[in-house]
């Protein structure tokens, strides 16, 4: 009985910090693959060139989204900072 109470409690500090995610299209190509498992963790800093994922309800205004709808994007930009580009 000690081991399943101890192996419960494990699993729901663990649930808190990592979660397991399934890539769904190929917008992240290579770098993520459709179908493939990835594992996160939350509420980590969000820095340059990180992957991270959130909730995209209303984000977009043409696209079909709902409260389980989640992207994932990397990060170019934090906010305050400006982005562009050169053309030669």
């Amino acid at each position: 009985m000690i081991p399943i109470l101890v192996g419960l409690v494990m699993a729901l500090i663990i649930n808190q910090f990592f979660g397991m995610q399934v890539i769904a299209g190929s917008s992240m190509s290579p770098t993520l693959r459709n179908d493939e498992v990835v594992y996160r963790l939350n509420k980590a800093k969000v820095r340059h060139n990180t992957v991270i994922s959130f909730y995209a309800q209303g984000i977009e205004k043409n696209q079909a989204t709902t409260a389980k709808t989640i992207y994932v994007k990397r990060v170019i930009g934090l906010p305050g900072e400006l982005s562009g580009s050169c053309r030669s």
